[in-house]
């Protein structure tokens, strides 16, 4: 697999990590750079990977045993939304990471983080979308930018983020 696909892996273990996922948990970035560099194609690497969770997991443990990606024309996308749909991110080669922060009502903040050669990231852009006219509130609450801090934290890159109101009472757990 070409060199940012190892880079990719990388960025989307960080991400599976911070969010529970299984197979981050089960194999560690060492063992998910080996199987980049092995596998020649993308769906060796994802079958070897959840083959391999599936040796190492904890059997009671109901996960995600491997990454998800997407292959087209364009290329290949890994792609993931959390389970409350608050976040998604997908990493492919063109973008690099792209991070959506979103409210019942559609997408309220994405995030760009090119991945650089050598698997470094580029710098951050942030931007706030107005749901305006939709259905629901566009209102950004400080949980929002936490679930975001939390994938930032994950890749160890730091941005400016817009203000937030605070949550309100009825919503902290959320």
């Amino acid at each position: 697999m070409e060199k940012l696909a190892h880079h990719a892996l990388g960025a989307s273990h960080a991400l599976a990590r911070a969010h529970g996922h299984e197979w981050a948990h089960s194999l560690d970035l060492a063992d998910v750079d080996r199987i980049a560099r092995l596998c020649s194609t993308w769906e060796e690497a994802v079958a070897d990977i959840a083959a391999l969770t599936d040796e190492r997991g904890d059997p009671n443990w109901v996960g995600i045993r491997a990454p998800d990606v997407l292959l087209n024309a364009g290329g290949w996308t890994i792609v993931h939304t959390t389970g409350s749909r608050r976040i998604s991110w997908r990493i492919n080669r063109r973008y690099g990471v792209e991070i959506d922060v979103c409210r019942p009502a559609g997408r309220v903040l994405a995030v760009s983080i090119p991945i650089r050669d050598d698997g470094t990231y580029g710098g951050v852009a942030v931007s706030r979308y107005s749901l305006l006219g939709s259905y629901g509130s566009d209102d950004l609450y400080e949980r929002h930018l936490e679930s975001l801090r939390v994938c930032l934290r994950a890749l160890g890159v730091e941005a400016e983020l817009p203000e937030a109101k605070p949550d309100p009472e009825s919503q902290v757990a959320l």
